[in-house]
């Protein structure tokens, strides 16, 4: 019975080595005569390689561009304070926008008609929150406060459209401002904008709009003059945050790059700001230490408009003048604030 099983299996294993043998010899004969039926292995091979170094690099074009996308349509943070917290008297209302399907989700704290009105933005990625204890500040101070937040922040409505992201966020500015407007006894009533990094774009960019005069504006950690390398700042300073295979020298190079020419593609800016309609004041707020937006960018900006102030903050970081020079920052800001309402009341009559 062993004997028997051993034959048999000497006979497969003699089928299975004649046929390989005759496949191979078949395999060389074809080849000969059709070479281009069976390309060579170190073809496959080299073409292998390249796939495989590709990947790496289609896939840190591919975060570039999502990082960028992110960037206009962050994840929404959480309400973690309310204005009551801060001893604040708020009305929830809905500004309109010129976007028939977006409208802005904002907190509105009024005194009187007669009384200035200060309308508050926000950072990237940052809601109204962020605003209030700015607001706390302006209120006690008497004035009419509004803060906002822009489309995809908070609780305001998302646009998920890709271009002209400038002209969608100057739009976010000029609906605030309109809003204002339109409130009974406050069509003549005197406005500043309160904005902050991202934020202070727009604030500049909606004066091209002739329709929405402003009495002064205060940019808070920006906005930068060259804009164009700004994308590049903001992911330098976010790269701790990136995955490991993206932090390496190419890399990290490749991420740089696409995200800078996604970013400033789907803003369509036009940059520097006119300021030739502008006859209020400007106010501009960089920190010491920023590194998203130097001090030196800001400046830049102020060197533009001759009836622009500028103050740094020293010892700070990105949106940390408050938080480090309350009493400084306030008392700077107020004092603004009361020299351009005072200019404006005197020009008005």
């Amino acid at each position: 019975m062993m004997r028997k099983q051993l034959l048999t299996h000497k006979r497969v294993a003699e089928t299975e080595i004649g046929t390989c043998c005759t496949r191979y010899l078949e395999y060389l004969f074809v080849k000969k005569n059709n070479p281009d039926r069976f390309p060579n292995i170190a073809s496959w091979l080299a073409d292998g390689l390249l796939v495989l170094a590709g990947m790496p690099i289609i896939a840190a074009v591919i975060f570039a561009v999502m990082r960028a996308y992110r960037t206009y349509h962050p994840a929404r943070l959480p309400l973690r304070k309310a204005p009551e917290d801060f001893g604040l008297r708020a009305r929830r209302v809905t500004i309109p926008t010129t976007s028939p399907r977006v409208s802005l989700q904002a907190w509105q704290c009024f005194r009187n008609a007669t009384r200035p009105t200060v309308i508050i933005g926000h950072g990237i990625g940052q809601h109204k929150g962020f605003a209030l204890p700015y607001a706390a500040f302006l209120y006690r101070a008497g004035y009419n406060v509004l803060t906002f937040d822009h489309r995809n922040h908070g609780k305001s409505d998302p646009d998920r459209v890709l271009w002209n992201k400038s002209g969608r966020f100057t739009d976010d500015v000029y609906a605030a401002i309109r809003f204002v407007r339109n409130q009974p006894g406050c069509d003549k009533s005197p406005i500043a904008l309160l904005t902050f990094s991202f934020s202070t774009f727009p604030a500049l960019y909606v004066l091209k709009r002739w329709d929405c005069p402003v009495d002064a504006i205060i940019c808070d950690s920006g906005p930068a003059l060259d804009v164009k390398v700004l994308p590049e700042r903001f992911i330098d300073a976010g790269k701790a945050t990136l995955p490991r295979i993206f932090k390496g020298p190419i890399l990290f190079g490749i991420v740089k790059k696409i995200y800078r020419w996604t970013i400033n593609a789907m803003l369509g800016v036009q940059w520097p700001p006119d300021f030739r309609s502008f006859n209020g004041r400007l106010l501009l707020i960089a920190n010491e230490e920023d590194i998203v937006i130097p001090p030196d960018e800001v400046r830049g900006i102020a060197d533009l408009y001759p009836r622009s102030e500028f103050w740094v903050a020293p010892t700070t970081g990105h949106l940390m003048a408050l938080r480090r020079r309350g009493q400084e920052y306030s008392t700077l800001v107020l004092e603004f604030l009361g020299r351009a309402f005072a200019e404006s009341a005197r020009t008005s009559k």
